[in-house]
């Protein structure tokens, strides 16, 4: 459901919650009618920086007499970072933000949502499954920052409204005009003209360095992206070290480590045990039962090893590893990505590389003799880290990269070959 949102210092009311649907080309005002019966009668024809099509939805929001006075958000959000992204801003005490952008900056199908902190997580855990996403979080000054940055505010309009009824007044204007008013219009019209037409020159200017982008990126290898197991769990090591297990009245319940290049960032679970709202550690649950607590520790990793083996040696070593330690192993391929609307039917070329998402479980933390057995397998790395307090339990969240059988000569030239491989691990 739309609803209505005021920016601290940004003058006029935007609208949030919209439904959006993918289009290969404007639609007509005829189709536009007919979608608006089903959809909703207010919204929007939006057009991407990279040429893609929108139409956002809404009903009659209450309160307001008129579409025109209202600014879609999400228009103006949607293309302050290169997709694909997901964003979830704090816009007061209980009510969220939440927007998601793939596929040439398209706000996907239920994209664009206000609601409670839990609900939009729950669209958000949805969405990810969707693939690889960059994630943002902010606050209602955040989001002003964005609308003050740009002069582009898209405004809602009737999609029922007849097209006679304006052409008509248009017309009407238009013969009461002297000669002289009618040059001025033509003049300006030319100059709107010009300005459309650099607007659009930018616009196809940044869809090509994103593309470029894009491009660069497909052709690195993921796993010289992340650290080596060892280093990433040594810092998780020294986050847990300084863990307190009770504060307050409050007991921990869970904790998670998630190991980037950059560093660590720790959430820690808590659950009351006597304790007060009050001193609840971190963010308080709309229970006040539960609370949520973050850390980060920020540091730069070494450049980790390059190497990786092919499927069938990959698996051998992960499940020796397994056995060898009494470890709990789920080893899995990832799925194939969903389709999404506007999506081109024409199959992608392959990574010259598979995935193995891994999760093992162990009784004792892993930084207890184990970081260097998983260094041991070539193209392991560790992502996660989470410990349950309920079951005194460590689960270490992986993926294991490998080289296909079709994929193998060029992966593996590419990494036996120092020379092949830059810095950045770029084929």
């Amino acid at each position: 459901m739309a609803a209505i949102l005021t920016l601290p210092g940004v003058k006029g009311v935007f609208a949030a919650g919209l439904s959006w649907r993918h289009e290969d080309s404007v639609p007509k005002a005829k189709e536009l009618r007919a979608l608006s019966l089903e959809k909703g009668r207010w919204g929007l024809v939006r057009k991407t920086m990279t040429g893609s099509v929108q139409v956002g939805f809404c009903e009659p929001i209450p309160g307001v007499s008129a579409p025109s006075k209202l600014k879609s958000l999400a228009t103006i959000v949607a293309e302050q970072r290169p997709q694909p992204w997901m964003g979830l801003y704090k816009l007061d005490d209980d009510r969220y933000w939440y927007i998601a952008v793939r596929d040439g900056q398209e706000v996907i199908p239920e994209g664009d949502q206000v609601g409670k902190l839990e609900d939009l997580l729950r669209v958000r855990e949805q969405h990810l499954t969707l693939g690889d996403w960059e994630e943002a979080e902010g606050t209602v000054d955040d989001l002003a920052e964005m609308a003050l940055s740009t002069s582009k505010h898209l405004v809602l309009r009737d999609l029922q409204s007849r097209p006679w009824v304006p052409i008509a007044v248009t017309c009407s204007f238009m013969a009461a005009l002297g000669a002289a008013g009618l040059a001025a219009w033509m003049y300006h019209e030319r100059e709107v003209e010009e300005q459309r037409q650099a607007a659009l020159a930018r616009q196809r200017a940044i869809a090509a360095a994103l593309q470029a982008r894009h491009d660069a990126q497909s052709r690195i290898l993921p796993w010289t992206q992340e650290p080596m197991p060892s280093a990433g769990l040594d810092v998780c090591r020294q986050a847990w070290s300084t863990q307190q297990l009770a504060v307050a009245g409050w007991m921990l319940s869970g904790w998670h480590c998630a190991i980037q290049m950059h560093g660590v960032s720790v959430s820690a679970d808590w659950k009351r045990a006597g304790g007060s709202a009050e001193q609840a550690p971190g963010m308080l649950s709309a229970d006040a039962d539960h609370a949520v607590s973050t850390r980060d520790f920020p540091l730069t990793f070494a450049q980790p090893d390059t190497r990786a083996q092919v499927e069938q040696a990959a698996r051998r070593a992960i499940w020796t590893l397994a056995q060898t330690y009494g470890l709990d192993l789920t080893l899995s391929t990832t799925p194939p990505k969903p389709m999404l609307p506007g999506d081109n039917a024409a199959k992608p070329a392959p990574d010259p590389w598979s995935t193995w998402p891994a999760k093992l479980v162990l009784k004792t933390p892993p930084w207890m003799g184990m970081g260097t057995a998983f260094d041991a397998i070539p193209g392991l790395r560790v992502e996660s880290l989470d410990w349950n307090a309920s079951t005194q339990l460590w689960a270490a969240s992986a993926t294991l990269y490998a080289l296909p059988a079709g994929a193998q000569a060029i992966a593996a030239e590419a990494i036996h070959r120092p020379n092949a491989v830059n810095s950045r691990g770029a084929l």
